[in-house]
């Protein structure tokens, strides 16, 4: 099990790479602010590569994941993977890292049970472990974005 979720994607392409890039580019935006009010694919689609991530109207899930990919040498192929944005992944490390040295810390000290510090590394443990269950809790509720999004690639990849 791996603290961060990955599923890869690959859609074969049943029109020219170029075609593929124009139409999928036709139905993103570049950026979640360009028509607020409006459930939308965020992202770019250009020949180095081509990122998708899913921005809803009033339900805000930065933990959702996002397709990262590009069309194959031979353009018969559109390959890629859905992973947490990268934010995500540094909240998780870092919160691991705290729950890690909290622990430590509790392991080795041996104070009375009036201190403040055992309270407060205990507090460091508990939101140490609240991170470690992000990532999942992001990837558990963007099912939906996942779904849609590999609709939008396939749809986009066929000849119509």
């Amino acid at each position: 099990m791996s603290y961060f979720p990955i599923q890869e994607l690959s859609v074969p392409l049943e029109v020219g790479p170029a075609e593929f890039r124009k139409r999928l580019a036709a139905g993103l935006v570049p950026s979640r602010w360009q028509a607020p009010f409006r459930d939308k694919l965020v992202g770019r689609a250009a020949e180095d590569g081509i990122r998708i991530r899913r921005a809803r109207t009033l339900v805000s899930n930065d933990l959702a994941p996002e397709f990262s990919g590009q069309v194959t040498r031979d353009g018969r192929f559109l390959r890629g993977v859905f992973r947490v944005r990268p934010w995500v992944r540094a909240a998780l490390v870092v919160s691991l890292l705290a729950l890690a040295a909290a622990l430590a810390v509790l392991a080795v000290t041996n104070l009375g049970p009036g201190s403040a510090i055992p309270a407060g590394l205990a507090v460091v443990a508990v939101a140490g472990g609240f991170g470690a269950l992000v990532a999942r809790l992001g990837w558990m509720f963007g099912r939906s974005d996942i779904d849609r999004i590999t609709a939008v690639l396939r749809a986009a990849a066929r000849r119509t």
